[in-house]
């Protein structure tokens, strides 16, 4: 067995999913009103088979002291309901402890573009409470890049380059016809979802845990 390989590792992965304000990555001008979490661990069970267990969730509605009103383009896409956040909302210093605390005691952040999107609001939000955040990035896996990597045929080399810098570059791959998106990599690889539902960020990593399955064993690293 091939035990450095990722899919074989004994770690924990905490897949998380931001929904935000605004489509920009501004602090000033947007912020995450909900973080989902969904912790899970490799285990070998007693017939030797590694298998990966849920170990916990989160679906925390963020209140922040801003009078930041979402857009009309951030509500369309997320279905936000403002009675149903104002009902469920807790202070953002409350939700940062209970999510910090995953965030540090993981092996693996797992996200779809987190590298490009979430990375970024885990960071301001991280220097909003003074904590440092730069080992963050490196422990991340970036189920878009990945999926990008393994339509392309694109293979990790670690003498090459680091994992993180692998993913920056499949990343800023463009290919016409490449469909990566979290829906479409869902249904291309015949998974049953709740479509309908997607970009309510729990939805969204129910579905990213799924294709992480899949991708896991398409990669080499």
């Amino acid at each position: 067995m091939d035990n450095h390989l990722i899919r074989f590792q004994k770690k924990k992965f905490l897949f998380l999913d931001f929904e935000t304000f605004n489509v920009c990555l501004s602090d000033k001008f947007n912020l995450p009103w909900q973080v989902a979490t969904i912790l899970t661990e490799t285990v070998e069970n007693d017939r030797g088979q590694i298998k990966s267990m849920e170990r916990g969730r989160q679906n925390l509605y963020l209140k922040w002291d801003t009078d930041l009103k979402i857009s009309k383009e951030a509500k369309r896409i997320t279905g936000y309901s403002d009675t149903k956040f104002k009902s469920r909302c807790i202070p953002e210093e409350e939700a940062f402890n209970v999510i910090y605390e995953l965030v540090e005691k993981a092996d693996y952040l797992v996200g779809h573009n987190f590298l490009g999107f979430d990375i970024y609001l885990l960071r301001n939000w991280y220097r909003r409470h003074g904590k440092n955040y730069d080992s963050l990035p490196h422990k991340t896996l970036d189920t878009f890049a990945i999926a990008k990597a393994a339509a392309l045929s694109h293979r990790y080399k670690s003498n090459e380059c680091s994992l993180l810098d692998f993913q920056m570059k499949m990343i800023g791959i463009r290919k016409r016809g490449l469909r990566t998106s979290l829906g479409a990599l869902g249904k291309s690889n015949n998974i049953e979802h709740n479509y309908a539902n997607l970009h309510d960020a729990l939805v969204d990593l129910e579905l990213n845990i799924k294709i992480w399955e899949k991708l896991k064993y398409q990669i080499d690293f």
